[in-house]
């Protein structure tokens, strides 16, 4: 299991720099699509993207992260005979709770989520 966490912009100059293993197979069968990028001529640099973050991939983004995908799922109601969901799921459902809720009343460009993810 990989435990090593590092920002994005450090995965991204790893990728740049070593690029990805020969060996990985692509699931195109799971939606997964090949795409290759001509490293060649790419800087790595120190500066983060532009982030532009759409309110719809944040969900999408959980789940990724998570491992959950492809999922339907109304977490407002996440007891199954009223267990108690583990940590890991409480905190799943926290993020997606989050990345629905307005960052203030009225606030129709950000969510709580989409707020944090934007400044880092």
């Amino acid at each position: 299991m990989n435990i090593a966490f590092k920002l994005r912009v450090g995965v991204r100059g790893d990728l740049l720099r070593k690029d990805f293993w020969d060996s990985y197979k692509v699931w195109d069968l799971h939606g997964e699509v090949l795409v290759r990028v001509d490293t060649s001529n790419t800087t790595v640099s120190d500066e983060a993207e532009d982030d532009s973050i759409e309110e719809d991939n944040i969900t999408e983004m959980i789940h990724d992260a998570c491992g959950y995908t492809n999922m339907e799922y109304n977490y407002s109601n996440n007891s199954v005979d009223n267990e108690e969901p583990n940590v890991h799921a409480t905190k799943f459902y926290k993020l997606l709770e989050d990345a629905e809720t307005e960052l203030y009343p009225g606030c129709k460009i950000f969510s709580k989520l989409s707020f944090v993810v934007k400044i880092l």
